[in-house]
């Protein structure tokens, strides 16, 4: 499950994504109230490894058993053109060393 623009620090929901199974994840929590991105799963469903992670994207291998791997970026883009060509930078970057779909 990703889920952006989340606007509270994950500290204040993570006890309620527990309850729920999603026991593992990576966030970056807003700056203020802007921003904020959570990626929560199931490590009992799926494998999730972290690739790069950002205040503006979290980039992971999705592994389950009997099916391919695949990336998966999860991308909350800023307005500010300077910080959304840092992201850029980082995607190309991904994208040159990735072998997944």
């Amino acid at each position: 499950m990703v889920i952006m623009k989340t606007k509270v620090e994950f500290k204040s929901m993570g006890m309620f994504f527990s309850c729920m199974g999603f026991t593992a994840l990576s966030h970056k929590d807003p700056i203020g109230r802007s921003g904020g991105i959570w990626m929560l799963w199931n490590p009992n469903v799926v494998n999730v490894k972290v690739v790069e992670a950002s205040s503006q994207q979290i980039t992971a291998t999705i592994s389950r058993q009997e099916f391919p791997d695949w990336l998966l970026s999860a991308v909350y883009a800023s307005p500010n053109s300077a910080k959304r060509d840092d992201l850029w930078a980082q995607l190309e970057t991904i994208a040159q060393y990735m072998e997944e779909p």
